[in-house]
């Protein structure tokens, strides 16, 4: 029986087909997987790593350097992992890992994380149902193997699905009155501006997120470069600003349409965040005008997604009345200690 061979490529090298082959390797063509899943990302991006047997690519993963890290452990992120259904396969595979570790002195992995918490990070705890739009999808025995391998987890998070948008209009109103005595407005997003719409609000979250400990360097200019390919999806009622006289942003909420709902009438929240010395209950206000915006349009439900678990301050509150439980996720970390 031929032996499992390891190889490293990168995006570009003659055998960099064989690292996008590991994909329908392991998925049925036509499946959740074809809408789009991990893939890796340039920047940082130092080893595309691929296990072949007998010529068959049969799992990956994209290895990451934290240049920007906020710690003295020098750390790694794992990406764009996918992987056969058999330990042996996935023990080569962390096998190289560790190896591209040692040979980085990286003492800390996280994963799964495309290089960055801007990018696609984390795994579902389950896939027992269908994905909403932004959601990661892979196998469900994924977790197992990591575990296997040592991780552990590091954040958790959930998701919350609200089917009801009972929205209270006369408290809404009132709140927006206190508010316009005190020279904020809450507005939609101006997509006749949207670069400098979007500048505005990176601006705004590098500067909300910087002092987080899982925090990735990003200049506005990625930021921008990044949400602008989503342009064409976004619906100005979705994403609103509270902005005071002077135009500054104290506070927002981010969210667009599901793509993946069957009838496209749910909408997920993908980011809020606000200033710390922004008024009291003006995330609350946000979520309520988003709510109120979204049964407006017509959809029928609101996903808010991916809320950390723990008590970090990138946590957007649990406390969500009408809002059930819609899905988990983990995040994993692997000391390498002196292995």
């Amino acid at each position: 029986m031929p032996a499992l061979n390891t190889i490293i490529t990168m995006p570009g090298a003659a055998d960099f087909s064989l690292f996008q082959e590991v994909v329908s390797n392991c998925y049925e063509p036509g499946g959740p997987r074809s809408k789009g899943g991990h893939e890796p990302e340039a920047k940082d991006l130092v080893a595309c790593v691929v296990v072949v047997d007998d010529g068959r690519a049969v799992a990956r993963c994209a290895f990451y350097l934290d240049t920007g890290q906020q710690t003295g452990t020098r750390t790694a992120f794992v990406g764009s992992y996918e992987c056969v259904e058999d330990p042996v396969v996935a023990r080569k595979l962390f096998s190289e890992v560790r190896d591209t570790a040692r040979k980085y002195r990286v003492h800390r992995i996280i994963g799964p994380m495309e290089g960055s918490i801007w990018n696609s990070h984390r795994f579902s705890d389950k896939n027992d149902r269908p994905r909403f739009f932004m959601e990661p999808y892979h196998h469900a025995y994924y977790p197992e193997q990591w575990r296997a391998e040592g991780f552990v987890p590091l954040v958790r998070y959930i998701s919350r699905i609200d089917r009801e948008l009972a929205v209270d209009a006369l408290s809404i109103r009132f709140r927006d009155e206190d508010l316009a005595n005190a020279g904020i407005a809450v507005r939609p997003l101006n997509k006749a501006r949207l670069v400098q719409e979007l500048a505005l609000i990176g601006r705004f979250s590098i500067e909300a997120y910087k002092n987080e400990p899982l925090y990735t360097p990003i200049t506005v200019e990625e930021f921008v470069f990044k949400y602008h390919r989503m342009g064409h999806l976004l619906v100005p009622r979705l994403v609103l600003m509270a902005v005071d006289k002077k135009d500054d942003l104290l506070g927002f909420i981010f969210a667009v349409p599901d793509m993946f709902s069957p009838d496209r009438t749910g909408s997920v929240v993908h980011a809020s965040a606000r200033r710390k010395d922004a008024p009291q209950g003006l995330g609350t206000h946000l979520l309520r005008k988003l709510e109120q915006s979204a049964a407006e349009l017509g959809f029928t439900s609101v996903i808010h997604a991916f809320m950390r678990t723990d008590d970090g301050p990138l946590r957007r509150g649990m406390r969500l009345p009408g809002a059930e439980p819609y899905g988990s996720y983990t995040l994993f970390e692997l000391h390498m200690g002196g292995s």
